[in-house]
């Protein structure tokens, strides 16, 4: 669910999720749905984790929706890599296409870094727009306690697009323009494993985010979602 602080009415979002682990790598297919914009619409998504070679994988994303709440098209590519003394890296790109006039694409990457039982992660966004290029930066820190499934987590973004959500189609305006809004972002995270199956989760974020029709002015947003996993 998101809450504003003034102008936008609530908006709420809910996904169901079906995976599948191999020796190759894992597969995810995933309905999104939204309500937004006095609006209901639902995105079929789909994620490869194809295993590469030893300490590389790769990301591979594909959605299609016919709601005007979703890009009709996205897609998604990375390729990590295990890199020295605690480090890994990738790099890739964001693509979504709303209609034949209207797509845009982030160029992104990440260093991460585990040390003890933290982990620190980097993520730089470059979206080349208008003939310059808009940037944004995002930075997490997960503290594992007890098993690899287990942590809190502490996040924080600023620029445009620093989570991609700030990216707005032309739902709710007038027009086919794509918004890249400026926004700054702090979050918390939780997530806990229950028994030897199941995972239960929930982040916690505020964001202050740019009016897109009013420039420099900015509105306050605060996220909240749960989940729940489970292994069968």
């Amino acid at each position: 669910v998101e809450r504003f602080s003034e102008v936008y009415d609530a908006m709420n979002y809910a996904c169901v999720q079906l995976s599948r682990r191999s020796p190759y790598g894992t597969a995810f297919v995933r309905l999104n749905y939204s309500d937004r914009f006095n609006s209901q619409g639902v995105q079929l998504e789909g994620d490869l984790y194809p295993l590469v070679g030893d300490g590389v994988y790769a990301y591979l994303n594909y959605g299609f929706s016919q709601s005007t709440l979703f890009p009709k098209h996205r897609f998604g590519a990375e390729l990590y890599t295990r890199l020295f003394s605690g480090f890994e890296g990738s790099v890739g790109l964001r693509h979504y296409s709303f209609d034949a006039a209207s797509s845009i694409t982030l160029y992104t990457g990440a260093i991460g870094y585990y040390f003890g039982n933290h982990w620190l992660s980097f993520r730089p966004y470059l979206i080349p727009t208008g003939g310059v290029v808009a940037s944004s930066a995002s930075m997490t820190m997960r503290r594992y306690i007890g098993d690899s499934e287990t942590y809190v987590s502490l996040h924080a973004g600023t620029g445009f697009s620093a989570d991609e959500r700030p990216i707005q189609s032309s739902s709710g305006f007038l027009g086919q323009e794509i918004f890249l809004l400026q926004s700054q972002t702090i979050g918390l995270g939780w997530q806990q494993s229950v028994g030897t199956t199941t995972l239960v989760l929930a982040t916690l974020d505020v964001t202050h985010q740019e009016l897109s029709f009013t420039p420099g002015n900015y509105v306050t947003m605060y996220s909240f979602s749960v989940g729940f996993r489970t292994r069968f």
